[in-house]
């Protein structure tokens, strides 16, 4: 678990970095100023931005994604022996048989990582347009990120382990605590798996509500950016 929560978090990191010194560095370097004369709309160059980090950033989406992914196959193939793979775990009043990783959260897990990365590029995007050099765009970036996703990571674990059924919808809202819940679920989503039988709907939901989140709001910011770009570009140009 440890590993695949380091991956997530240099993923995370890498990409607000990377997104805060797009716009900032071009502009520290005089190119910004040579692409405000030609035909490229904000719109397309933000797009352009978006769609080129994310392809860079990829692979780093893809390592913690196949990671858990084979642990569910591992998983869902017994562990190549009998007797399976599962461990005892004592939940309310009972002991049930848990297994060492929930595949539906390993399935579910890529699409929300990728949704969640997306939001932090046009993040980062957005402290990389209104901020004069490539040192403050990237710590109002780090530092914005981190909040969310700290804030959404504790609000999360506390409501998704004692919130019965919706419990694996609450933590679909943090990669980290997504993690969590595949890995370790008698301890992060403990009231609903007494209710084992809606746990992949639960997951399902969750996920489809993330990704929607996520992508909403950065559809919603990109919007906001297209239309302030060129004022806040001109006004920030040629400071170094």
């Amino acid at each position: 678990m440890a590993v695949v929560i380091s991956e997530v978090v240099i993923a995370v990191l890498l990409a607000a970095g990377t997104s805060a010194t797009a716009v900032s560095r071009e502009r520290e370097d005089g190119s910004l100023d040579l692409l405000l004369t030609t035909p490229i709309q904000p719109g397309e160059y933000l797009s352009g931005k978006l769609r080129g980090l994310i392809t860079v950033l990829w692979p780093l989406i893809a390592v913690p994604s196949i990671t858990l992914l084979l642990a569910a196959a591992y998983v869902l193939s017994n562990g190549l022996r009998a007797g399976g793979v599962t461990t005892m775990e004592l939940v309310g009043t009972s002991k049930l048989d848990v297994p060492i990783v929930l595949p539906i959260s390993t399935v579910v897990f890529p699409f929300v990582l990728t949704a969640f990365i997306s939001f932090v590029v046009m993040t980062g995007l957005s402290w990389s347009i209104k901020s004069k050099g490539v040192i403050a765009s990237t710590i109002g970036a780090i530092g914005v990120v981190v909040a969310v996703a700290a804030t959404i990571g504790i609000c999360g674990a506390a409501a998704g382990k004692d919130i019965a059924v919706l419990g694996p919808a609450i933590q679909s809202f943090s990669p980290m605590n997504l993690v969590f819940a595949a890995v370790m679920p008698a301890d992060s989503i403990t009231a609903s798996l007494e209710n084992a039988s809606l746990l992949t709907s639960s997951f399902i939901f969750g996920s489809i509500a993330s990704v929607a989140l996520y992508v909403g709001v950065t559809i919603g910011m990109h919007a906001a950016m297209k239309r302030s770009f060129m004022m806040t570009v001109r006004r920030l140009s040629g400071l170094k």
